[in-house]
């Protein structure tokens, strides 16, 4: 096979090239020796096996592709062969890992944190005048009142670690207030909730 792919296959998984290249019992040799070595010689780590098998297995491809193709033309195969397998798939793995975590930190962030943080403030508003209905009043100070269950102690801060702003207007309406996600209170995601 004169292309660039044996020597990809190869750098990736030693003796894989030579399977592409249809020398399958030497390539299913390299995989097994490589393997065989690697896992039952443990006083040498299995690094130096895979890239002896892998080396072995380069310059194999190297030899036949210069018999069947010009010189030239392999160098140009295996340098690129050793571009696309070193550089090129890493970064691209690299860059869609990157993109998908970042694409799942801005949808927690948006949507997850948000919502949790709105359905936490509705649980506690609850919880709230559970208090008033056997009181009279809400409470004076929030964080006495959310202390006063362990199972509470979260109802300190929203989904994104910001503490809660709560104060009274008076003893029959409160205030309960999340800075959201820029954490500054008073801008435009403040999420609110007063007593009904």
């Amino acid at each position: 096979m004169k292309t660039w792919l044996p020597f990809v296959f190869s750098i990736i998984i030693p003796g894989s090239g030579q399977i592409i290249m249809k020398k399958y019992l030497k390539g299913i040799l390299m995989i097994l020796i490589s393997l065989i070595l690697g896992f039952f010689i443990s006083v040498i780590p299995f690094y130096y096996f895979y890239f002896g098998t892998m080396i072995w297995s380069v310059i194999d491809i190297y030899l036949v592709m210069e018999k069947s193709a010009e010189k030239t033309k392999a160098i140009r195969y295996l340098i690129f062969g050793i571009v696309t397998a070193i550089i090129i798939i890493p970064t691209t793995f690299y860059l869609t890992t990157i993109g998908f975590y970042k694409g799942g930190q801005y949808v927690k962030l948006e949507y997850f944190d948000s919502n949790n943080t709105k359905n936490e403030m509705l649980e506690i508003s609850n919880r709230l005048d559970n208090y008033y209905l056997q009181n009279n009043k809400y409470p004076s100070d929030y964080l006495r009142f959310v202390s006063s269950k362990p199972i509470w102690e979260s109802w300190k801060r929203d989904s994104w670690k910001n503490k809660y702003k709560y104060f009274q207007t008076d003893s029959t309406n409160y205030t309960l207030i999340s800075s959201g996600k820029d954490g500054i209170f008073d801008t435009e995601d403040d999420i609110i909730i007063k007593s009904n």
